[in-house]
């Protein structure tokens, strides 16, 4: 059940006062009062006065300043998708690339949070749309399509994106995020855009139609096929798209599947026992998958 995003919001901004409590107090002796002031403002629940935040900047609060975890006020206000703000502190010379302890920068915070006019100032003020989390080696794009917001994958291609490139340490690319949560627009933003359909998460071998297919995302799995898809290709331990809806269950997936010339004699090795996808399917219950592979000769 996703929660609502006010709840969301409410724990970012909590967080936020987390990460920072005490800053105030570390900052009195080393930075101004405009700067103080500009910390405590932009912390509140509430969004800041914008005309506040202006007269603060002028009055020579530091607009790069950074607290615990090395968040600045650009970080900030683009995580809370405080536009206004954004646009002040850009203009004022906050540091676009400043990232904070884990390499993350605004534009990651924006795009996380939809927050597509942010990630729109951000790009046109020169921040890199490559430039990857510290943690997880994603990049924008790769949180965008992971975290279903359209609007925001939709300008980064427009920018220029590699919708090909792949995290690190892991491999993934954005179409296997998309496919995996089921994000048929996103899915087909990202072929449209040259994504590899048939580009596999490396370490098992897992492509976005296997993922599609085991997640039941009929719709994704009919968008993979029509731009080629390879409905053979399988997992590390010999199972196709195919053999693993025939465990799922997934009788509309795995008609798709057989009617787009899916192997049915494929075998994979689960905990050293080889299996097919008629055995598996008979092990389950399946029985309408079970009965169009005993048609199709399988054994």
């Amino acid at each position: 059940m996703l929660l609502p995003r006010l709840f969301v919001r409410t724990l970012l901004i909590a967080l936020l006062i987390v990460l920072f409590t005490g800053l105030s107090g570390c900052m009195r002796m080393a930075h101004s009062p405009e700067t103080v002031r500009l910390w405590r403002v932009l912390l509140l629940p509430e969004d800041p006065n914008p005309e506040e935040v202006c007269a603060l900047i002028q009055a020579g609060a530091d607009v790069n300043v950074k607290g615990r975890s090395d968040f600045t006020p650009l970080y900030i206000a683009a995580a809370k998708g405080q536009e206004e703000i954004v646009r002040l502190l850009i203009s004022a010379g906050a540091d676009v690339h400043a990232p904070h302890a884990t390499g993350g920068k605004a534009l990651l915070a924006a795009v996380a949070e939809g927050h597509t006019e942010i990630a729109r100032m951000l790009l046109q003020a020169g921040t890199d749309i490559h430039t990857p989390d510290g943690k997880d080696g994603a990049t924008a794009l790769h949180i965008a399509a992971q975290k279903g917001h359209a609007s925001c994958v939709a300008l980064l291609l427009q920018e220029g994106a590699d919708v090909n490139r792949v995290n690190e340490p892991d491999g993934i690319r954005p179409l296997y995020l998309a496919a995996q949560n089921g994000n048929t627009v996103i899915v087909d933003m990202l072929l449209q855009a040259g994504a590899d359909p048939d580009a596999a998460r490396p370490d098992v071998n897992l492509t976005p139609l296997w993922i599609a297919a085991q997640k039941g995302h009929s719709r994704v799995v009919a968008s993979l096929l029509q731009a080629g898809a390879d409905v053979n290709l399988a997992h590390s331990n010999g199972a196709t798209p195919l053999w693993i809806t025939a465990q799922r269950g997934h009788a509309d997936i795995f008609a798709v599947l057989l009617a787009s010339g899916a192997d049915t004699a494929r075998i994979a090795s689960i905990n050293g026992r080889q299996t097919t996808a008629l055995q598996i399917a008979q092990r389950r219950g399946h029985t309408e998958i079970a009965e169009a592979l005993q048609q199709t000769g399988s054994f």
